[in-house]
């Protein structure tokens, strides 16, 4: 899914979640930031896929005005999700992303 934040801005916050069961450890409404990748995310010219978590580590930080996310681990259960995106920034402005429902399978 890809997401625009405006420009000259840092991003404070980050999380991602879903409305159904990903595994038996991450349940819906848990977070999945260790199973969710930012691509396009430049740190110290690197243009690698950092997982969420890594992300937070790293808070405030000043972000690409585009970039993706991306699944890097398989769900244990098949199941349809809808992913929510949590983002805020410096400026105060914070955003409630959803997706539309996909059908993801081990």
């Amino acid at each position: 899914m890809p997401v625009v934040i405006p420009a000259n801005n840092k991003l404070t916050k980050l999380n991602v979640y879903s409305s159904a069961d990903f595994s038996a450890d991450l349940t819906a409404g848990s977070s999945l930031n260790d199973v969710f990748s930012v691509i396009e995310f430049n740190i110290e010219n690197s243009q690698e896929a950092v997982t969420v978590t890594k992300v937070q580590e790293l808070l405030p930080v000043m972000m690409q005005r585009y970039f993706n996310f991306t699944l890097n681990t398989a769900p244990e259960f098949e199941s349809s999700h809808v992913f929510y995106i949590e983002i805020s920034l410096d400026n105060g402005k914070q955003f409630l992303l959803e997706t539309p429902e996909v059908l993801l399978s081990n």
